[in-house]
């Protein structure tokens, strides 16, 4: 992304945040960054090894360190190679609010719920567990 279209984006969702608050970023803007032209023979290859790593299920325990797998993070915490803890895994998952069928987070089977430390406090989240994997500590 160029300088010129990282300015435009941080003024405009300065400008937002003081008016109502969201910071949202308008539709053009988001469109001119996303539109990075990529090579289709990796993007296929990509595609494929993260549906791979995607379709990889885990026996998740309560009490067990936990990651994203490799291409599979869709949310700001943990982040990547940073451990979390399994609180619960539930039987019947929670479906995000999002009505917006464009957003990553529809639909989204919630079926894990995972402790993280942000600023040096507990906090919990659920996620996704088809994204996760065992974290594995190395001496």
């Amino acid at each position: 992304m160029d300088e010129q279209l990282i300015k435009q984006l941080m003024e405009h969702i300065s400008s937002v945040k003081k008016q109502d608050g969201r910071g949202e970023i308008p539709f053009s803007l988001l469109s001119v960054a996303e539109d990075k032209k990529s090579d289709p023979k990796e993007t296929a290859l990509k595609l494929k090894e993260n549906f791979d790593f995607f379709k990889v299920e885990h026996d998740f325990q309560e009490g067990l360190l936990v990651r994203w797998k490799k291409g599979l993070k869709n949310r700001k915490y943990p982040g990547y190679d940073e451990p979390a803890i399994v609180i619960k895994t539930l039987d019947k998952p929670v479906y995000s609010d999002e009505t917006e069928s464009g957003s990553r987070y529809f639909r989204e089977p919630l079926d894990i719920i995972l402790g993280v430390i942000i600023n040096d406090d507990f906090e919990i989240f659920h996620y996704d567990r088809r994204r996760l994997e065992p974290f594995k500590l190395t001496t």
